[in-house]
């Protein structure tokens, strides 16, 4: 304590005696922020901060005593601490009970593959992914997109195939969505099922908080096009999107004529995807309603609360 007390002291002070003998602060804006570096780590790191923000970029500092930390983050004597247009009735303080789960039963992965052809290698890819998942503990289920019609194509959810997709996603806790690349992008069989997941059914969002692995296949050279796009798919449907992925490039070459994928580092990525989906699909169960509540709805939850209660008091 003593030595981080020394420390902290010392680069405060040598920061503060190098911009009052060497860099007036209306003459060097460059060595400003400089100097407000040095008393951001003589403040940050040799304290007990949990948190600050500074923007570099638009720091302009009179002296050195108008930036500190320790106590409330001032620039230009205005404190960034302060927070006046926060509902504090709506921000929550982190709840850590709501952090722990005891539940250790098979995850619940679903899997969805882009390809119809016969040899499918994303298919194949899937069902390499489902022995892995289920080597490591996991309850696997694969969606046929054989016979899933067009979005917005005279069909409504009624239809079979339409709602045995989203009776799937229901069942999940994870996902693994796996496309071949082509024309520089996933396929259209591919996103057609993605389209058909709604956001919501009433008050359930069916994907929200859903852990999802994303991986693809390609003809050609390794390329991560269609990852990409799936990654901003699962944001849109916000999924917990897992930070591994898994590109296959000639695909024909990875697999056997049994369809099994051959021993290749190609190979131990997708290991690697699968064992940190269910890692992390067990790390989020039954956490997902909680990791997924966001300020911004419960402040607009109660202001149509407060709307309606105006309105119906006013009638």
């Amino acid at each position: 304590g003593a030595l981080a007390q020394r420390e902290s002291t010392t680069l405060t002070s040598w920061g503060s005696l190098v911009q009052s003998q060497y860099a007036p602060p209306s003459k060097s804006p460059s060595i400003q922020r400089l100097l407000a570096l040095l008393c951001f780590f003589g403040d940050v790191l040799f304290s007990s901060i949990n948190f600050a923000y500074i923007n570099f970029s638009s720091v302009s500092l009179g002296e050195c005593g108008n930036f500190c930390l320790s106590s409330n983050i001032r620039v230009d004597g205005n404190c960034l601490m302060t927070t006046p247009n926060i509902s504090k009735q709506n921000l929550h303080p982190i709840q850590h009970d709501q952090l722990a789960s005891q539940d250790q039963s098979p995850v619940k992965i679903a899997l969805l593959y882009g390809s119809l052809r016969q040899r499918s290698y994303s298919r194949l890819l899937v069902e390499e992914a489902v022995r892995i998942l289920e080597a490591l503990g996991a309850e696997c289920r694969i969606f046929n997109p054989s016979g899933l019609p067009l979005p917005d194509d005279g069909v409504d959810a009624s239809h079979r195939k339409v709602a045995e997709l989203r009776e799937l996603i229901s069942w999940s806790e994870g996902m693994v969505w796996c496309s071949p690349e082509r024309h520089g992008s996933m396929t259209g069989i591919m996103k057609s099922q993605i389209d058909w997941i709604p956001l919501s059914i009433g008050s359930v969002r069916p994907t929200q908080g859903k852990t999802l692995a994303v991986m693809q296949v390609s003809g050609g050279s390794q390329s991560f096009n269609s990852v990409n796009q799936l990654r901003i798919l699962g944001r849109w449907m916000r999924c917990l999107t897992i930070p591994n992925q898994s590109s296959v490039p000639k695909a024909f070459q990875q697999f056997d004529e049994e369809g099994r994928m051959l021993a290749s580092s190609y190979y131990d990525r997708v290991v690697d995807v699968m064992e940190e989906l269910v890692k992390f699909t067990y790390l989020t169960r039954g956490r997902r309603d909680y990791l997924t509540d966001r300020y911004s709805e419960r402040v607009e939850s109660a202001e149509e609360l407060s709307s309606r209660v105006r309105g119906t008091g006013a009638s």
